[in-house]
């Protein structure tokens, strides 16, 4: 049986390993021990005055669950200046990411983006502190 703290824990390494990679980054994004206790987010990305700006979710799941993915990501940047992103594969599969549909105009919700199309808005969005 597959302990799912430690599923979740290679996840996010995983994770941060693969944003270090593909986003030319000088650091491993950490994971955020306490967001557990704290109803945050898995890491922190992308650095302005030494604050992260996008919040990360993390998920590594066969079966999806984008909505309530997105709700709980929404609700640990409430009140925060954090962009939201929840980042997520299944087993043998590339990553996928969900961002604000408020980077394409509309008031709510998410839009689906794959690696490559994550890496351009990334650095779109951070490329100038991040180097």
């Amino acid at each position: 049986m597959v302990n799912p703290k430690k599923k979740g824990a290679r996840g996010e390494r995983e994770a941060g390993e693969w944003l270090r990679d593909n986003l030319d980054l000088s650091y491993k994004p950490q994971r955020i021990l306490d967001q557990v206790r704290e109803g945050g987010h898995d890491l922190g990305l992308g650095e302005r005055e030494g604050e992260p700006i996008i919040a990360v979710e993390v998920k590594r799941r066969e079966s999806l669950s984008l909505n309530e993915w997105w709700y709980q990501v929404i609700c640990a940047v409430d009140g925060t200046a954090l962009m939201p992103v929840v980042m997520y594969r299944k087993n043998a599969q590339a990553w996928s990411f969900l961002v604000s549909a408020q980077e394409i105009g509309l008031e709510r919700g998410f839009v689906l983006l794959d690696e490559k199309v994550f890496v351009q808005w990334y650095k779109m969005k951070v490329f100038v502190t991040d180097r």
